[in-house]
């Protein structure tokens, strides 16, 4: 089941130091949403999530693996269900296939 934390700042994400959340979020390798991104894997499992105008420049070197959740600027709640919804499907189709293709 996903787990959804925050808010905390990339730095705090990046640091393994979050202010909130579970403390298994430093053993997580995060990648960032970003339209310009590959298509997410079923390894995918922890998919950051920005802020309204995009992430700043510092933000994108803290994480600079990135995902493509579609062509589309999305709503940051919007992003996050597609992420979730995306990641189940990748997980599914791992599990009938025995395999991590993108979708």
């Amino acid at each position: 089941m996903p787990t959804i934390v925050g808010p905390i700042t990339v730095d705090e994400l990046v640091a393994g130091q979050p202010t909130s959340g579970p403390s298994e979020v430093s053993l997580v390798y995060w990648v960032r949403a970003d339209g310009t991104g590959r298509t997410p894997t079923a390894v995918d499992r922890a998919v950051l999530i920005g802020p309204e105008g995009g992430f700043s420049e510092r933000e994108r070197a803290l994480v600079p693996d990135r995902v493509s959740l579609g062509p589309h600027v999305m709503r940051a709640e919007t992003a996050a269900m597609v992420a979730g919804a995306r990641a189940v499907a990748l997980r599914e189709k791992k599990d009938h296939h025995g395999h991590g293709a993108g979708m």
